[in-house]
């Protein structure tokens, strides 16, 4: 688990200042371009955070490291959205392309330890790709697995922007549902984010407009949800931001998706 490096500090530096402001959020969430958890003092954030801002917590986590210390280190966190893409080690393996020392049955049994050690909600993520997790066979070890964690959700979820491998097709929402059906627990489809309910200022929308597409390509839709302001509005700032060399454009299964580079 990693160190904070002096980059890190100094962002650091600007979520305090940010969160000073006491802006309107639904929650604050741990997630990123790699796993959270790595983060060696991601316990002591998430505290700092409930102490000073009282915000509502989340976390985004692969499931590698849900060991008993860092659940424990995880308590004042309200809610916790592990992945478990495949119950199978054949799929774990095709889907997540996981570290040879990661075995899925221990990713399971990390699960399972995390529901009776945490008191918080867990709403499981199960991404789907069309030709590998999708069987009969992997929907029955996905179904035997959630019985054995029992989340408080199961959310299904599938390709919706530029993927990593241009081989990945993604299921439609009627596929989704019909497996949620055979999962025989409480499910739901995850659909497109609504329209934003708060504005940030010019500033704050550039800075969120890039630490999202850092982080995965969005579409003007996607970043119009967060910013809560006029599409023309966001269209001038994101042109500007692409003269400016920080944002690139790709073409993605729903159009046009916005992509950040490195500073």
């Amino acid at each position: 688990r990693s160190t904070p490096s002096n980059s890190s500090a100094a962002s650091d530096v600007y979520k305090r200042q940010y969160l000073s402001r006491k802006p309107k959020l639904d929650f604050v969430t741990f997630s990123g371009s790699g796993e959270p958890t790595l983060y060696s003092r991601i316990g002591d954030v998430a505290h700092y955070i409930k102490e000073h801002y009282d915000y509502q917590l989340a976390l985004l986590t692969n499931s590698s490291l849900l060991t008993e210390g860092l659940i424990e280190e995880l308590s004042p966190v309200d809610v916790i959205f592990p992945s478990l893409d495949s119950a199978t080690e054949t799929g774990f393996r095709r889907i997540n392309r996981p570290h040879r020392s990661l075995k899925i049955d221990d990713i399971i049994d990390n699960l399972i330890n995390l529901r009776k050690n945490y008191s918080g909600t867990i709403r499981l993520e199960i991404f789907f790709v069309k030709g590998i997790n999708n069987s009969r066979e992997e929907i029955q070890a996905l179904k035997n697995a959630i019985h054995r964690i029992q989340p408080d959700i199961v959310q299904l979820n599938t390709l919706d922007r530029p993927g990593t491998e241009q081989w990945v097709e993604p299921l439609s929402h009627e596929m989704l549902d019909s497996i949620g059906k055979k999962l025989e627990w409480n499910y739901e489809v995850i659909s497109k984010v609504s329209a934003g309910k708060y504005r940030l200022d010019r500033d704050s929308i550039r800075e969120s407009v890039y630490a999202t597409t850092l982080n995965r390509p969005c579409t003007i839709e996607d970043l119009q949800s967060i910013a809560g302001c006029t599409r023309e509005e966001l269209e001038i700032i994101i042109k500007e931001m692409i003269k400016e060399g920080l944002l690139v454009v790709e073409q993605g299964p729903r159009g046009i998706f916005f992509k950040a580079l490195h500073r």
